[in-house]
């Protein structure tokens, strides 16, 4: 249905383009060239494909640069041994560690406990719906300005997979 669709788009926006440049032709040149329709409708038809090829190459990339075309920030437990900016000093020993990093890219925690409260609750629903249908789990973003509830899966491959949530619940 898509497709047909897209079809119907491509030949409403053809026979607008021929319309109005026989329309133009008639009307300042008193006749229609037939070469310059010919023009036209491969001028249209090929913008079409040229940016359904552009599109094409742009989701080729796979989920997690659609999720960050749209702006969506990655959650994801930081399993690295690595330390998080803080100083193990002296004088810095009764600070607490920080147990979740942001950034605009990404939100890391620890421990999957950690998260704040709805990106918890995300996770565990993505990490829930994973076990049921026996793929493993999507690398998960959240767009923080999303003011509805919404998600939706991207990816071309299972390895590929990212899920998406809004923030707000």
């Amino acid at each position: 249905m898509l497709y047909g669709l897209f079809f119907l788009i491509v030949f409403a926006h053809l026979a607008v383009a021929l319309g109005i440049m026989a329309l133009l032709l008639t009307i300042f040149t008193g006749g229609i060239y037939h070469w310059v329709l010919i023009l036209v409708a491969i001028w249209t038809i090929g913008s079409f494909v040229i940016g359904s090829f552009l599109e094409y190459r742009r989701l080729e990339a796979g989920g997690r640069a659609i999720a960050q075309r749209v702006g969506g920030v990655r959650l994801f437990i930081d399993h690295s041994q690595d330390a998080w900016e803080h100083s193990q000093g002296v004088a810095h020993q009764h600070e607490p560690i920080p147990k979740v990093r942001f950034s605009a890219r990404h939100i890391a925690v620890r421990d999957e406990r950690d998260f704040p409260p709805v990106y918890r609750r995300y996770y565990e629903i993505a990490q829930q719906l994973a076990i049921a249908s026996g793929v493993r789990m999507p690398i998960l973003y959240v767009l923080p300005d999303e003011q509805g509830i919404n998600g939706f899966v991207a990816g071309r491959h299972s390895q590929d997979m990212v899920g998406r949530h809004s923030r707000r619940a």
